[in-house]
C-alpha cells in the first residue's frame, strides 16, 4: 500500500513540476513590462540597432552597466522577437531544472532510491517567488545562472570521474569558457566566476596542469573580457584597473554616487537575510528567494 501511495505522491509532484514550467514559458512569452528591461536592458538594445555599436553616452549610467545580454537581447528585437530575451532567461531556468532534475550529485541517486526528495527539491527551486520576475524580464540574469551552475556541474565532474589529464583540461576549458562568458552580461557574476575558476584550477591536481590551467586563463582572458576592458577605456577614459574592476569606470561626475546608490538600494525594510525570504510588503514579494 505504501508502495502505491508513493508511486501516487511521485506522479502528482512531477505533473506539478510540469504545469510549473509551463506557467513559467507562457509567462516568458508575454510582453515585457518590467522597468528595468524597458529602461536599458531593452533600450540600450535598440541603441544598438540604431548605432550599429554599442551605445557610449556618458550620462546616461543605467545604460553603461549593459553588457552581452542586451547584445542578445538586439538581436531578438532585430527579428521583431521582443520576447527573446525573457525566453533566454527560461531557457536558463530549464538548464538549472535539468541539473537538479537529473544530474547525481551522490553515488546514491535521489532519483532511483524511490524516494520524492529531488522532486521536492525541484519544486523548492521552482516556486521560489523571484524566479516570477526573473523569467518575465529582459535581466541577463537567469541564464547566467544556469551557465555558472553547468560549470559546477563541470567543477565536481573534475573530482569524481575526469581521471586523464586531457579530460580534466577539456573540462577546465568549458568552465573558463562559461564563467568568463558570465562576467560580461552582469558585472556581479565576477565574484562566482573567479571563485569557480579558483576552485577548478586546484582540483586540476598538478603542478604540469596548474601551468596549463593558468596558460589557458590568461587566454580566455584575454579573449573574452580584455575587448570590453579596452573598449571602456577608449570611451569612458578610465584605467586598466578600473575598467576591470569598477561597474562604471572613469572619472565622471556623478559616477561614484549613482555606484553607492546601486549598492545601498533596498526593496525590503527587514534586515539581511530575513529581507531574502520574508517580503515586508505585496508589491516586493517577488523579489524574495523564499523559505522553500
Amino acid at each position: 500500500m505504501d508502495k502505491f501511495a508513493l508511486i501516487d505522491i511521485n506522479k502528482f509532484l512531477n505533473l506539478f513540476i510540469k504545469l510549473l514550467l509551463v506557467a513559467y514559458g507562457l509567462l516568458a512569452l508575454c510582453p515585457v513590462t518590467n522597468a528595468d528591461s524597458l529602461d536599458y536592458h531593452i533600450g540600450v538594445a535598440i541603441e544598438i540597432l540604431n548605432q550599429g555599436k554599442m551605445p557610449a553616452s556618458l550620462g546616461w549610467f543605467h545604460g553603461r552597466l549593459a553588457g552581452s545580454g542586451e547584445v542578445l537581447n538586439a538581436l531578438g528585437l532585430a527579428i521583431g522577437a521582443e520576447q527573446f530575451g525573457s525566453l533566454l532567461q527560461f531557457s536558463g531556468l530549464l538548464g538549472i531544472y535539468g541539473i537538479l532534475a537529473f544530474y547525481s550529485f551522490l553515488e546514491k541517486d535521489l532519483a532511483n532510491d524511490g524516494s520524492v526528495w529531488r522532486e521536492i527539491i525541484i519544486i523548492a527551486f521552482l516556486s521560489s517567488p523571484v524566479l516570477v520576475f526573473l523569467v518575465s524580464s529582459s535581466k541577463p540574469q537567469l541564464l547566467q545562472v544556469g551557465m555558472t551552475s553547468f560549470a559546477v556541474v563541470l567543477l565536481l565532474e573534475i573530482i569524481s570521474k575526469a581521471k586523464t589529464d586531457k579530460n580534466k583540461l577539456s573540462i577546465f576549458i568549458l568552465i573558463c569558457i562559461l564563467i568568463m562568458s558570465t562576467t560580461q552580461a552582469k558585472f556581479s557574476f565576477f565574484l562566482s566566476a573567479f571563485l569557480i575558476g579558483l576552485c577548478s584550477l586546484i582540483l586540476l591536481g598538478s603542478i604540469r596542469l596548474y601551468i596549463y590551467g593558468v596558460l589557458i586563463g590568461i587566454f580566455f582572458l584575454i579573449l573574452i573580457i580584455f575587448p570590453s576592458v579596452f573598449w571602456k577605456i577608449k570611451n569612458f577614459d578610465s584605467s586598466m584597473i578600473d575598467a576591470i574592476l569598477a561597474p562604471l569606470p572613469g572619472p565622471w561626475p556623478g559616477v561614484r554616487s549613482f555606484e553607492s546608490v546601486l549598492r545601498n538600494y533596498r526593496d525590503s525594510t527587514l534586515d539581511f537575510p530575513l529581507s531574502l525570504l520574508i517580503p515586508n510588503t505585496f508589491e516586493v514579494v517577488t523579489t524574495i528567494i523564499g523559505s522553500g
